[in-house]
């Protein structure tokens, strides 16, 4: 058991490692389009660029930086935080770990030691197994019957509103499932637990927020210089 967490503790630093570099260079990047278009826009004016160190510049960089983050990726990344969180911190990926372990077993001498699963986390299981059953049910129902909520308006699945509601469906089934079987199991007995539960997977990816931020910025930049 140390051994995996001494494994685990490595893996991470050296995870966090690349993330922060990958973090420094992209705010290198961010002041390098600064720069570049600055002199770009001094030097060859009839280019068209951009400089984002003009008065226009500088104005759409403070007063559309919310607004360039408040994007699907950002908020796709919250929402799956949230839902994994939800999903680990109950104990219903360690449930399902052991349930895919167990359906490889062909002894019988498995006891409850060695990693079965027991009668309250079995019943939780299928619970949120009939809950999971449902939203695909209901998805099915939203998409695939003639003049579905979700069909675009030529009849497709391949814009419109379907696309734009899998992730957060797929977040919001997640922190379902988790906080259902965490009740069911009795891991999850008060608010406070609940609310660890929510926010546990926010901290699981608190170094990847950084560098989404700044690749999010670094796009928007280069869009408003060179588009």
């Amino acid at each position: 058991m140390n051994e995996h967490k001494t494994r685990s503790m490595k893996i991470n630093r050296k995870q966090n490692r690349w993330i922060l570099l990958l973090s420094v260079f992209l705010a290198v990047g961010q002041v390098a389009v600064v720069m570049l278009s600055w002199l770009i826009a001094s030097l060859w004016p009839q280019v068209g660029v951009r400089s984002l160190l003009s008065s226009e510049g500088i104005r759409w960089f403070f007063g559309n930086f919310t607004e360039n983050i408040a994007c699907a990726p950002v908020v796709w990344l919250l929402l799956l935080s949230i839902g994994w969180g939800a999903f680990v911190r109950s104990g219903l990926r360690r449930s399902v770990g052991k349930t895919l372990s167990c359906s490889h077993r062909t002894t019988e001498t498995s006891t409850q030691k060695d990693g079965s699963l027991t009668y309250r986390e079995h019943f939780a299981l299928i619970v949120v197994a009939i809950e999971a059953l449902l939203t695909i049910a209901v998805m099915l129902l939203l998409t695939c019957i003639p003049h579905a909520v979700l069909l675009n308006i030529e009849g497709g699945l391949s814009s419109g509103a379907f696309p734009d509601s899998i992730i957060p469906v797929i977040a919001f089934t997640m922190t379902l499932m988790g906080l259902t079987y965490g009740s069911l199991c009795g891991k999850l007995n008060s608010l406070s637990d609940y609310g660890e539960a929510l926010s546990f997977g926010i901290r699981l990816t608190a170094a990847w927020w950084p560098p989404v931020i700044l690749t999010v910025q670094f796009w928007a930049s280069l869009l408003f210089v060179f588009a």
